[in-house]
């Protein structure tokens, strides 16, 4: 019985060992997968600023708002930070909204062109 149950104990060992081992490479697996995922999103910040970097040098106001409106476009959350549009002073607008979800508030204020048939006399 006791050479059985050593046997026994062994096994266990071993498919912990094992167990730890999978774990380990696992871990190992995600931190490279975060790794990547990092540098690939400070690449894909360093691209946006040279891209408005660059559009601002070229053209001024007209090139600044139309990136930033391609940017805005693809915003999904009401959290999101919009990108500012520019004067013809090449300035962002003052208070322009900070989030996709303050042109909500802004909606409220003026009024679309439906609204205007519907709700005012």
């Amino acid at each position: 019985m006791a050479v059985n149950q050593g046997q026994v104990l062994q096994d266990i060992q071993r498919t912990i060992r094992r167990g730890f081992r999978q774990v380990r490479r696992e871990v190992r697996q995600v931190r490279r997968e975060v790794r990547r995922d990092l540098a690939r999103l400070y690449v894909d910040e360093s691209c946006i600023q040279l891209f408005k970097d660059e559009v601002a040098n070229i053209n001024g106001s007209s090139e600044l708002n139309f990136a930033a409106r391609l940017m805005n476009r693809s915003i999904t959350r009401p959290n999101a930070l919009l990108e500012p549009l520019y004067g013809i002073n090449n300035q962002p607008i003052a208070n322009f909204p900070r989030t996709s979800g303050h042109l909500g508030r802004l909606r409220g204020m003026y009024p679309n062109s439906r609204e205007t048939k519907t709700n005012w006399p």
